[in-house]
Order: structure tokens, then C-alpha cells, then sequence
């Protein structure tokens, strides 16, 4: 079919910041009908992803419609290829409040990285500091999809790992973990980045990614060491994990500990629950 003229009339609008959702609809449907090679003219002529980031993602529907709208972008042009050359776009929208578009790219991002042509070359050094930037994210889910980004990238991108434990990740997120949230956020990462791989567990030891573990395990205050225990439990689920956390005597002085302040009240808390 012949390319509507109205597609590049619309997304011209809508870039303008003067498009309704109905303009989006219709962008949508024009697209999703036309050829490959088609999509690839209307690419090189206008600027779908501005129309992209121009969507006001303040209910359901319009979310849906975004991501409907990135999926046809991703669908047809390589993806590191893409992200390449529209790297000012992908971080304006990385560092957006656009959190289900974000997610959504996150995702597409990290199911490329298994592909047998991939490398971390692929992925502009900004890029992946924005994304090491997000682990540190309020919201939960998101902050989880960029773990799992670059997990991915570590362990199934040749170099990925000597890339994500380096100034491009660990040491753009050292200097941003103000609160204990954030030291916790970084933590589960490497504990979950061992998990999926754990011959790699010396290299993140010596990254100091296992420090703020140990530092909460180790607090005297019974409340901080709570918020630990979980993330040390997971990580004696590994022999390698337990016999680390055992070799810096995390093990004796957690008992010592428990032995000795048995007439405070906040140490129940450390004790497994006896209706268990």
C-alpha cells in the first residue's frame, strides 16, 4: 500500500506537543498495517520516537498506547543499532517519569543482549550509566528491570561482566547510595548476579559490591542488622557465599551476639520464630 500522507502529518502534530490519543490511535494503526520496507521510509522521514516521548502517560490507555507504539518501532529496526543512533531520545526517555515505558525498553534492551551478535560495545557508555542509575528507583519493579538488564549483560555479553563492574555501573552507583535503601538496591544485585552465575562470585568480592552486606550483618544496632539478614541468607544459599560470610566471622558474631544481649528486647527479632 501506498504510505498515507496523513501518518506525517499526525506525528508532525503530535511531536508539536498538539496531538490528542486519537491521533496516537491512528498512528498506531497506520503503522502496524504497513510493510516492513514501508515502516523503514516512514522511519527515515520523521521522527517516531520524539512522537514516542510526546505521549502524556497519565492514565491506562495512554500507556498502552505507547508501548503498543514501541513495539512497532523495535520490531523493525536492529535494536543496538537503533539505540546507537538515538541515544539523546533513549535517554531523555530513561531519565523521564515515563515508568511502564521505561520498563518496556528496559526489557527489549535486555532480551537483545542474549543475541549471539551482541556486545557490550553495543551499549553507549551514557546508556548504561542511566540505566545503573535506575537500579537505585522508588519504584520497585523498575528498579528490578535494570537489574535484570544488567545481570543479563554480565553474564551472557562477553565482557559484560568486566563492563557492569566497572565505572560505567559500580562506579556510577557508588558515589548516588546516599540512604540504605539504595546501599539494599545494590546489594540484591549482586546477591542475585552470583546466584545466576557463581563463578564470577571473586570478581564481585573484589568489586566491594559485598561490603554494605557485611557492614549491615556486623551493626550493633539489631534493627539495621534485620534489614540484612535476608540478603545474607540468600547469599549462604551458595557454598562459595556461605564460606565468605563465614571466613569474616559474620556466623560467630551473629551467636556471640544473640548469647550475649538475651535480656534485650530487640534482639527477638534476629531469633527464628518459635511457631515456626
Amino acid at each position: 500500500m501506498t504510505i498515507p500522507d496523513e501518518v506525517f502529518d499526525l506525528v508532525s502534530k503530535v511531536s508539536n506537543g498538539n496531538g490528542i490519543m486519537e491521533d496516537y490511535e491512528r498512528i498506531c494503526l497506520i503503522l502496524s498495517n504497513l510493510t516492513a520496507t514501508e515502516l523503514s521510509s516512514v522511519f527515515q522521514k520523521c521522527d517516531i520516537l520524539k512522537a514516542l516521548m510526546s505521549i502524556d502517560l497519565h492514565d491506562k490507555q495512554s500507556a498502552q498506547i505507547a508501548i503498543k507504539l514501541a513495539s512497532i518501532v523495535f520490531s523493525l529496526i536492529p535494536l543496538f543499532g537503533f539505540v546507537q543512533s538515538h541515544q539523546e531520545e533513549l535517554l531523555l526517555i530513561l531519565e523521564s517519569t515515563k515508568l511502564d515505558l521505561i520498563e518496556f525498553i528496559l526489557k527489549r534492551l535486555r532480551a537483545g543482549l542474549v543475541e549471539p551478535s551482541c556486545s557490550v560495545y553495543n551499549i553507549p557508555e551514557r546508556i548504561l550509566m542511566s540505566i545503573a542509575r535506575l537500579v537505585l528507583h522508588d519504584k520497585l519493579s523498575l528498579s528490578m528491570e535494570a537489574q535484570n538488564f544488567l545481570i543479563t549483560l554480565a553474564t551472557k555479553c562477553p565482557l559484560g561482566l568486566k563492563s557492569v563492574l566497572g565505572p560505567n555501573v559500580v562506579g556510577t552507583l557508588n558515589p548516588l547510595c546516599s540512604k540504605s535503601e539504595h546501599l539494599i538496591r545494590v546489594s540484591e544485585f549482586a546477591v542475585q548476579l552470583v546466584s545466576k552465575q557463581p563463578e564470577v562470585f571473586k570478581d564481585v568480592e573484589n568489586s566491594g559490591l559485598f561490603q554494605p552486606i557485611l557492614d549491615g550483618l556486623n551493626s550493633r544496632d539489631p534493627l539495621v542488622r534485620l534489614n540484612w539478614l535476608e540478603l545474607g541468607k540468600l547469599l549462604t544459599i551458595s557454598e562459595t557465599g556461605y564460606h565468605f560470610l563465614n571466613k569474616q566471622g559474620v556466623f560467630s558474631r551473629l551467636l556471640d551476639d544473640l548469647y550475649s544481649s538475651a535480656s534485650d528486647p530487640l534482639v527477638d527479632l534476629l531469633l527464628p520464630d518459635p511457631r515456626t
